[in-house]
């Protein structure tokens, strides 16, 4: 299926259901690496940390049925490297007889644009139990990873960027509505696997060489676990 073609239909349902009578959710929480995305040790691996999880939805009843709505929504998902994985870093530099070395680790950004649906059933008065399930498109991309350290006492720079990415993804998960305003949600999201193209650039001294560097292939997946407001 063409990715474009999914992306601009996730835009246009986004829209239209703006339009229509509704409601939105807002929400903020924990998103935690999942499978090789946190693991170090496989082809595929990320060494991700736990990270940071913001996101909005809108949320359009389906009158025919009680409790469901279609959906919308956007999400950021930002999640650096793990200590492991940075105390590793550190130690092979340290073995390159270098010295005074600064250095600003890669973290990784994911914004899943996603359509579904929203189900909720009401336990009591006071709260409902919800689940919901969606699908898009996630773009993916990976900060600088950039190096500062002198060698035989001259300051150099090494910095290794990466081309964004997308792919599919899928989201599934359930929670807690609480007073019809209150969530709290937890959810897998599934974002795709991704080999990312990048450059490594060296300066010294007032001069830069840029080289490619070798394809970064990292598989996607976390679990969000957050709080919200609905209005």
């Amino acid at each position: 299926m063409n990715k474009k073609f999914i992306l601009v239909f996730v835009f246009i349902s986004i829209t239209l259901m703006a339009k229509a009578q509704g409601n939105f959710g807002l929400h903020v929480g924990a998103s935690f690496p999942m499978g090789d995305f946190a693991n170090d040790k496989t082809d595929n691996s990320g060494s991700a940390g736990t990270g940071l999880n913001v996101g909005i939805k809108y949320f359009y009843p389906v009158s025919s049925c009680k409790g469901l709505s279609l959906t919308a929504g956007i999400d950021w998902l930002d999640n650096g490297l793990n200590q492991n994985a940075k105390d590793n870093l550190k130690s092979q530099i340290n073995t390159l007889g270098v010295t005074d070395i600064s250095i600003s680790y890669v973290d990784y950004i994911n914004i899943p644009v996603l359509v579904g649906f929203n189900y909720n059933y009401q336990a009591d008065k006071f709260i409902s139990l919800f689940g919901d399930a969606a699908l898009g498109i996630n773009y993916s991309t990976i900060t600088d990873l950039s190096i500062l350290f002198k060698y035989q006492g001259t300051q150099m720079k090494s910095t290794q960027t990466f081309t964004p990415k997308s792919n599919l993804a899928f989201q599934v998960g359930g929670g807690l509505l609480i007073l019809n305003n209150y969530t709290i949600g937890l959810h897998y999201n599934m974002l795709g696997s991704y080999a990312f193209k990048g450059k490594v650039i060296m300066e010294s001294a007032g001069q830069s060489q840029t080289e490619n560097a070798s394809d970064t292939n990292v598989k996607i997946s976390t679990l969000t676990l957050a709080v919200g407001i609905r209005f």
